[in-house]
């Protein structure tokens, strides 16, 4: 009736069917710096944003640092896995314990041996 199956005495008679359920707790688990994707709530809306994890608190419960340099406590249903290439964060991602953040470009000119540009003033030559 309706689309619902009708429930009868005869129904007591059936063991009861028991599902696996493909969300339980057990089956995922997630350690520091570990990528992840969190779910980010914002303007009566949500999406998937990129972050790593930072520490686990209590069973269900992840500090996350988002991409967007901040840090977010989700729960294990608001955290999917990131396949990544390696599984170990970028320095520029997560924050030091001193406070101090490396800029992106630091890394880059870092990562490839180059020199930070002088701030040397130009002139044009056209009068």
């Amino acid at each position: 009736m309706f689309g619902h199956k009708i429930r009868t005495s005869l129904d007591l008679l059936c063991p009861p069917t028991i599902k696996p359920s493909d969300d339980h707790q057990g089956s995922r688990t997630f350690g520091k710096g570990d990528l992840v994707y969190t779910k980010v709530h914002s303007s009566n809306s949500w999406r998937w944003a990129p972050a790593v994890v930072l520490e686990r608190i209590g069973n269900v419960m992840f500090n996350v640092w988002v991409e967007d340099r901040r840090m977010l406590r989700s729960h294990i249903n608001q955290l999917r896995s990131r396949a990544g290439a390696d599984n170990t964060p970028r320095p520029s991602t997560i924050p030091s314990k001193a406070g101090k953040h490396q800029l992106p470009l630091d890394i880059l000119l870092q990562e490839c041996n180059l020199h930070q540009p002088s701030h040397a003033v130009v002139t044009s030559s056209c009068l």
